[in-house]
């Protein structure tokens, strides 16, 4: 589930005023102080000028939504709170792997011990050590399996068929152990890189932001300074120059786009 969908919207509202001057009775951009207001930010409700309206859009179903600054930013900082809550919980299942690989080697070696046979002296150990590092891969993807479960039928779903799910996940992956051990583990250390990465984009994305809102406001007060029109410096124009929040934080930003990467990390 997208970020967008865990929250609540108001009703949209255009707030657009004639065009040339701001209406005496008009409101005001909350971030862009002398700029008229066209639109309500569909979180707080907050007064945005066409700037914000066009640098602040999310969409969701195909449905835009469109925001001030702030709650902008806090959208981008739900997702980086969810990344580092992400990264701690790979670390934890790390450490679970790890101690699963050492009970089961210790499980295994125990258990060849006890036979005359030398070739399960060699193997029982080895098996048990992949068996009990894919451990908490099993119990994730049970409980996974359950929610996903749950949400689909409304609650209502049968005892049994959640046992028989379970035994299935627990047999085919105890089959596979040595694979899922091993894939297990590459794959959470190419999501923590990829956590890291995203953290670093989202503090360049948050300072861009500022740097936005800043630059579209000395744009706004040099474009009145110099009698230039208002919707010119609605628009962020400065000499013609259209100021871009894409520009500035760089591409390959999408917050649509992280909150379902970061959804796959959390449930893989």
């Amino acid at each position: 589930m997208m970020i967008l969908k865990e929250r609540s919207f108001m009703k949209k509202k255009d707030i657009s005023v004639p065009e040339g001057a701001l209406a005496a009775d008009a409101a005001e951009c909350v971030s862009h102080k002398g700029l008229p207001a066209v639109y309500e930010c569909d979180k707080c409700g907050a007064p945005i000028c066409d700037s914000c309206y066009d640098a602040f859009t999310l969409e969701d179903e195909g449905e835009e939504f469109h925001f001030c600054a702030d709650c902008y930013k806090g959208f981008i900082a739900a997702e980086a709170e969810e990344a580092v809550s992400l990264k701690k919980m790979i670390v934890r299942e790390f450490i679970g792997i790890a101690f699963g690989m050492v009970v089961g080697f210790i499980l295994g070696l125990a258990l060849g011990m006890d036979t005359n046979v030398l070739a399960l002296q060699i193997l029982l150990p080895i098996l048990g050590t992949f068996v009990g590092g894919s451990f908490v891969t099993i119990v994730k993807k049970i409980y996974n399996s359950y929610q996903l479960n749950k949400d689909t039928s409304g609650g209502d779903s049968s005892w049994v068929f959640n046992l028989f799910t379970a035994l299935f996940i627990c047999a085919g992956y105890i089959i596979i152990s040595p694979f899922t051990t091993i894939y297990r583990i590459v794959v959470r250390v190419q999501d923590r890189r990829a956590l890291d990465e995203m953290l670093a984009q989202v503090a360049q994305v948050t300072n861009a932001v500022d740097e936005f809102v800043q630059r579209v406001a000395e744009a706004a007060a040099a474009a009145v300074a110099g009698s230039m029109a208002l919707e010119a410096a609605a628009s962020g124009a400065d000499a013609g120059v259209e100021i871009s929040l894409d520009d500035i934080a760089g591409e390959g930003f999408e917050i649509a786009e992280n909150g379902e990467f970061l959804r796959k990390v959390r449930y893989r």
